[in-house]
């Protein structure tokens, strides 16, 4: 997969982000509870579980790299391993190559916005989580994090206008820490600064979201401090091996690495992604002031490694 060098222009300031008033009155249910009736996933391959596979006819990504059933990794994803942890059944509207507006890598395959518009009446007991991003940068070559953060943000007010109420979004790892981009030192800190604007600019829409309805339930998924304590600590994750594609070194031990291909994690990656988010939910779950929630949320996304250490 080819990599464009990014030059980095975008806005430090704050994003105005519309908020409309919304038609329904919500409040945060506990995940402690387990009472989901449905995870309803939205995004791109990283949570993708077969949607381009199939749409593809089965071509697409090929069993011969992808020996997962069209799953862009070596096995289950991410949010397969978090269903059952949640005693939750998983319904996935992710996309391989989407992008966070309505365009894809593959021409007429939907984008997240075509993803949530499939729900005109949520689930106010079912859980969304959305995580996208990547392909905006990686893909498209997109170097202010404005318009995708704001598409990000939009996606979680429509989906809180038709009646949902518990919304966890990803955050992304550092792009210039990936086996396909980390061997250009220039693109490197490109790649990571423009990681770290998106975050801190999504944090801050996402901050402004919960400050205008303080009962929703908005989680935080910091994957960025996961895949960072990842690369710096692997062996206190079970991996020998974070820098490198298992696929194009030909591993013999898969569950030792990191990454699976240039950009996406092994299935025991997406295990840990799994574990993170367990662990980030029921943390979160705490209950809160309704003053004080949108701080804490705000405040979660850039001091994530908290969320971990928090007592349930």
């Amino acid at each position: 997969m080819k990599f464009t060098n990014l030059g980095i222009q975008f806005s430090t300031a704050a994003i105005a982000v519309s908020l409309p008033v919304l038609g329904v009155v919500v409040t945060p249910s506990s995940v402690e509870a387990f009472s989901f009736t449905t995870i309803y996933s939205f995004g791109d391959s990283l949570m993708d579980t077969g949607n381009l596979y199939a749409a593809t006819g089965n071509l697409f990504p090929p069993n011969a790299i992808y020996p997962s059933n069209g799953r862009f990794s070596n096995g289950p994803v991410w949010t397969e391993y978090l269903a059952p942890q949640l005693g939750t059944p998983l319904q996935t509207l992710a996309f391989g190559g989407a992008r966070t507006d309505n365009t894809n890598q593959l021409p007429g395959l939907p984008g997240l916005t075509q993803q949530i518009n499939q729900i005109t009446i949520g689930d106010p007991n079912a859980l969304y989580i959305l995580w996208a991003g990547a392909n905006d940068y990686l893909n498209a070559g997109r170097t202010d994090p404005v318009p995708t953060v704001t598409n990000l943000s939009n996606a979680v007010l429509t989906l809180a206008n038709v009646g949902a109420r518990n919304i966890a979004v990803g955050n992304l790892p550092n792009l210039g820490q990936l086996p396909g981009t980390s061997s250009d030192p220039v693109r490197v800190a490109g790649l990571n600064q423009l990681t770290q604007a998106h975050n801190s600019l999504l944090a801050q829409s996402l901050s402004v979201i919960q400050q205008s309805q303080p009962t929703l339930g908005l989680y935080s998924l910091d994957f960025n401090t996961l895949f960072s304590d990842a690369i710096a600590n692997p062996a206190q994750f079970g991996f020998t091996n974070v820098t490198e594609s298992c696929l194009l070194t030909r591993c013999p031990t898969p569950n030792t690495y990191l990454f699976w291909d240039e950009i996406h994690p092994t299935t025991a990656g997406h295990a840990q992604l799994a574990e993170f988010a367990f662990t980030s939910l029921q943390a979160q779950a705490i209950p809160e002031p309704a003053t004080t929630i949108g701080l804490l949320l705000g405040s979660a996304f850039l001091a994530g490694s908290r969320a971990r250490r928090r007592k349930s």
